[in-house]
Order: C-alpha cells, then structure tokens, then sequence
C-alpha cells in the first residue's frame, strides 16, 4: 500500500467518531466501526483500483469502487453500490486523501441516520 492511502486511512480512523478498531491487512485495511458495522478500504497505486466498502455483519451495506464494467454511467468509472443492489455515479475521483475523505463523511452520515447519504457520495 502506498503512503497517500495510509494517510488517508490514518486520516480516516483519526476523525471518524465511530471507529472500534483498526486492522492492517496487508493489501487492505478493515476497520471496524460501531454496531458490528466495518468498513474495507482497499487501493492498489499502481493500478489506481480502489475498492471501499461499508459491510454489516459481513454483508455489502454501500461499496464505492472504479471497476470497468458500468462505462453507462456518468463519472465512469467512479461508482456507488446500493444496498439494494443499485448502481449510481459516485463523486469520487481515485485520489484516496479527497476520496477516503468522501467516504468518511458518507458513513458517518450512514450510522447517524440508516439512510442512503445523497451527498457526499
């Protein structure tokens, strides 16, 4: 994992209210959050993928990630993964310190209120 990530997730854990405990992976970080809730945040800097998922007891809850296979989308290929299996455009662009960031402010929105955060996703 690159430097920038490991800010950006040293950045995440530090400001996220919500966070339990935090677990290098090696290729990803899981950092567990409140109520059995985790978050999986994943970037390879050589390939630019990314990959951040908000799981509840082991089930996607909302996944971000640029994998190639929606060129429909606006913002391709930035997209957001809904509980109910939905596929919107995300905001995120592949830096991990703005996108982590974005992240961050989605969950926290998430377990404040159970709803689908319409910004800053």
């Amino acid at each position: 994992m690159d430097v920038a990530f490991n800010i950006a997730v040293a950045n995440f854990i530090a400001k996220c209210a919500y966070v339990v405990a935090a677990h290098d992976l090696i290729n990803k970080w899981r950092i567990d959050l409140i109520e059995n809730y985790a978050i999986d945040l994943f970037h390879n800097a050589a390939t630019g993928k990314y990959s951040y998922t908000l799981v509840f007891q082991n089930r996607r809850v909302l996944g971000w990630d640029n994998a190639l296979h929606h060129p429909d989308l606006k913002n391709y290929p930035h997209h957001l993964h809904l509980p109910d299996g939905t596929l919107i455009p995300s905001r995120l662009n592949g830096i991990p310190a703005q996108d982590i960031e974005t992240v961050r402010l989605s969950v926290e929105i998430y377990l404040q209120t159970k709803t689908i955060p319409t910004y800053p996703a």
